[in-house]
């Protein structure tokens, strides 16, 4: 996953993925921490387990990179690695072609609710 951490708060403009960037202070590769704690989670139906992401428990980030220009989304993956062995590699670009095209996304499903994504806010990707 990627994560970004915003210095701005959003305006209810509409983003794209390059105005979105104006945003982000840094930007952190990050690994999500899953656990079930629904128990038989298909009985809690699609719209609880969408608000709550499923799974969630926490996140574990990896150091700041705070020049986004300096990343190239297309070649950066992210990998799982157990005893030295890839057990799994994602590409950036499987977000939705690129990971701010989501960020852009969700920035603008805010403003179109009235709501906003403030500064410290921390904005995890997923594939």
């Amino acid at each position: 996953k990627i994560a970004f951490r915003l210095h701005k708060t959003s305006d209810g403009a509409v983003y794209t993925r390059g105005s979105v960037a104006d945003l982000i202070d840094a930007v952190y590769p990050a690994i999500e921490i899953a656990e079930n704690w629904y128990g038989d989670f298909a009985a809690r139906g699609t719209p609880t387990l969408s608000a709550d992401d499923s799974f969630h428990k926490a996140c574990v980030l990896g150091p700041a990179q705070p020049d986004l220009e300096a990343l190239d989304f297309a070649v950066l993956s992210g990998r799982v690695r157990i005893d030295d062995k890839e057990k799994a590699s994602v590409p950036g670009v499987a977000v939705m072609g690129h990971p701010l095209e989501a960020f852009a996304w969700l920035a603008n499903l805010s403003g179109a609710r009235d709501a906003q994504l403030n500064t410290c806010n921390l904005i995890m990707t997923s594939r």
